[in-house]
């Protein structure tokens, strides 16, 4: 279930696969757009020498950055968002300056030095404190719980940030506290509280059907993933089914196909468990992330070593890439091999 994590029985093994909130997906831009891209950029630098105004230099400078951020330059992004964050530190305009710290944040992050990243947002949450910006303050605080929980899997510090968010967000704001939800949610499971990622799930739950929002799917996943853990096969398998009629996203539906196959092999349903997985592969196949297929190969080859079928468990087991393998992984398979 989701990639990142690391436990201690097997269930909990596969939850790597599935917390998929805080994931950033990163689009090919065509030729035509990164043409369009260039082309604004220059034009924006030869406004830095025209505008006389402390003031526009520093958005424009926000802007540059901006852009560059959008085409995945985030070296050069945080270089010009530099420039806007000493202009409007000089301006005591506290509003752009929140703005600056937060998105050089994000450019920083997105180069993977997570803590930097870190840093500066909370550096804009503390003026936008100030600013009494309660709307961003509670976004960033639940930015960086998505980040402890699936990055760096401090999942102690991820409940401390998103219930810092969760005091801060308006009760107006519907989508927010729906995403706080599911963060939650999925920090218990991580946590193994799972009774506590339950009542996360179902209110959450509630209130994204009441509203119609797109994380509901991912919210009855991680009810199922909860029910899952607390070996409530029979609830999980509903609610798993159910967060697949709502899912448009094809990975996160491989995630849950996979994890049904997980359950109907704990089951004894083998013949159930073959069908999600090759489902799942078939996705995974597409996405050509060597991680996942891993994961559902070893499935395969567990489920037909059961089956005593050894040319369908040779096939699989030659299907992995040992290269890619995690060091818990690389025991697992080795123990295949010799089943």
């Amino acid at each position: 279930m989701l990639t990142f994590l690391n436990f201690k029985n097997k269930a909990l093994k596969y939850y790597k696969f599935a917390q998929k909130f805080t994931l950033f997906l990163v689009l090919l831009s065509n030729m035509t757009y990164v043409f369009a891209t260039d082309l604004k950029i220059d034009s924006l630098k030869k406004l830095i020498t025209i505008k006389e105004s402390k003031l526009e230099k520093g958005k424009t400078y926000f802007a540059i950055g901006d852009e560059y951020s959008k085409d995945y330059k985030n070296y050069l992004a945080v270089k010009y968002i530099d420039s806007s964050i000493t202009i409007f530190k000089s301006l005591k305009n506290d509003t752009l300056l929140a703005k600056s710290y937060a998105k050089k944040g994000v450019a920083i992050i997105a180069t993977n030095d997570i803590d930097l990243g870190v840093s500066n947002l909370l550096k804009s949450i503390e003026i936008s404190k100030k600013i009494n910006d309660s709307v961003l303050v509670a976004s960033y605080y639940s930015y960086i719980a998505g980040l402890q929980s699936a990055y760096v899997r401090d999942y102690t510090k991820a409940l401390i940030y998103q219930d810092s968010a969760d005091t801060y967000l308006p009760n107006q704001n519907v989508k927010e506290r729906i995403y706080g939800y599911v963060i939650k949610s999925s920090i218990y499971i991580n946590l193994q509280e799972f009774k506590l990622a339950l009542d996360e799930a179902n209110k959450g739950i509630k209130l994204s059907k009441q509203n119609n929002d797109v994380y509901l799917t991912h919210l009855l996943s991680n009810k199922g993933t909860a029910l899952d853990y607390s070996k409530d096969y029979a609830q999980a398998i509903v609610f798993y089914k159910e967060s697949l009629k709502y899912n448009k996203e094809k990975k996160y539906k491989a995630i849950v196909l996979y994890n049904l196959s997980q359950i109907f092999d704990a089951k004894g349903d083998l013949d159930s468990a073959i069908f999600y997985n090759q489902k799942a592969l078939q996705i995974f196949k597409k996405s050509d992330n060597q991680n996942e297929l891993n994961q559902t190969f070893i499935g395969m080859v567990e489920i037909y070593n059961k089956l005593k079928e050894r040319d369908s468990s040779k096939y699989y087991l030659s299907k992995i890439n040992e290269e890619e393998l995690t060091g818990y992984e690389k025991i697992q398979v080795a123990g295949l091999k010799f089943t």
